[in-house]
């Protein structure tokens, strides 16, 4: 059997101990904690639980091995006190985690010049869209933290492009606990202030509509109906919802051709 030298693996957790027991059987070198937010709360019900599962990773790393932790998050710098491992720190710039990851693990490696990141498909796609306007696909995913960034962007790609109208088009953001309906009238309270248009469907996303004075849809299908009309020449629109309520429809809906088969 041929093994890779060098193998890079998602810790994920949705729920206690989920990456305690990946580190029992995998046994990481080197570890990296990008963030941590508000996500599966509905089974980790607060932030601290949440850093304490992902705290689990640097715990087992050894000796000669790295922690790599992101030093703007309070909950996720803590952990160097949890670890054996060198700790090494990154700052985001811009936001911007999976570049400040990519550039201190090239240090790293001694890899002084890094080739552009190739996008990946939901993940902040910048598609050109029907009727000369353009759509930010980030359907992957959702989750408080992620969708303020994408509203940030948002207005940043909007300036860059010289977009006439900011769109967002919002849906649910799932397994939030008990919390959920207050996280959704945050992002919507966000939203209203980065976006000019605030279009949501979803029974959360109703939430986020009302407190940002946008427009809720029953269904996808009316959502796109109205997208279809209302989109004009210099708008650039951000789709994004949880993985669950399948907003790549939306997108497909609005763009003028698919770059990804």
């Amino acid at each position: 059997v041929r093994y890779p030298k060098m193998l890079v693996l998602e810790m994920a957790a949705d729920k206690p101990n989920d990456i305690a027991y990946l580190v029992s059987f995998i046994r990481p070198k080197i570890g990296v904690v990008t963030a941590v937010g508000p996500a599966h709360l509905q089974t980790f019900h607060t932030l601290e639980r949440i850093a304490q599962e992902k705290g689990r990773l640097v715990e087992a790393l050894p000796d000669d091995g790295y922690a790599i932790l992101n030093q703007a998050d309070p909950l996720v710098a803590k952990m160097a006190q949890k670890t054996k491992a060198q700790v090494l720190y990154f700052v985001p710039q811009d936001g911007d985690i999976a570049l400040a990851v990519a550039k201190k693990m090239a240090h790293l490696f001694g890899i002084h010049h890094l080739p552009p990141l190739p996008s990946l498909k939901g993940r902040l796609n910048l598609l050109a869209g029907i009727n000369n306007s353009l759509v930010i696909d980030d359907t992957y995913n959702a989750n408080p933290l992620s969708v303020a960034y994408a509203l940030k962007q948002l207005k940043k790609l909007a300036q860059q492009h010289l977009a006439k109208r900011r769109i967002a088009v919002l849906g649910d953001m799932l397994e939030l606990g008990r919390g959920a309906a207050q996280w959704h009238r945050q992002i919507g309270r966000m939203a209203h202030s980065y976006a000019d248009l605030l279009l949501t469907t979803g029974q959360l996303a109703k939430e986020m509509a009302e407190a940002g004075g946008g427009r809720f849809f029953q269904d996808k299908k009316a959502l796109i109906a109205y997208l279809k009309k209302e989109i004009r020449p210099g708008d650039l629109v951000l789709v994004k919802a949880s993985r669950k309520m399948k907003f790549e429809e939306i997108t497909q809906a609005i763009i003028k051709e698919s770059k990804w088969k």
